[in-house]
């Protein structure tokens, strides 16, 4: 996801659900695991309690559009990456 530029939801009944979002991306994050557990990677998040996180609420860079995340049976897995650069356009040589 190059940019998160509206409500986002995500489910999963069984099975995981992986996100990857810019590390310098602005959003409400609000993630939920039933039995399984939420793994961030790469962001800047609250530092969650306990063994096992399970809720997790928190803003991304000062928050933006929500980002709601779902899962009954499984894990959660958030890795935030370098926004990718652009392409450069090769410039076209004459023979």
């Amino acid at each position: 996801m190059a940019q998160v530029t509206g409500p986002l939801r995500l489910e999963a009944t069984n099975g995981r659900i992986a996100l990857e979002l810019p590390k310098s991306a602005k959003a409400t994050l609000n993630a939920r695991s039933v039995n399984g557990g939420i793994n961030v990677t790469g962001l800047t998040i609250g530092e969650g309690t306990g063994r096992r996180i399970r809720t997790l609420e928190s803003q991304l860079n000062g928050g933006g559009p929500e980002i709601d995340l779902r899962v009954t049976n499984g894990r959660i897995n958030i890795d935030g990456v370098e926004t990718p650069t652009s392409p450069t356009n090769p410039t076209s040589q004459k023979s």
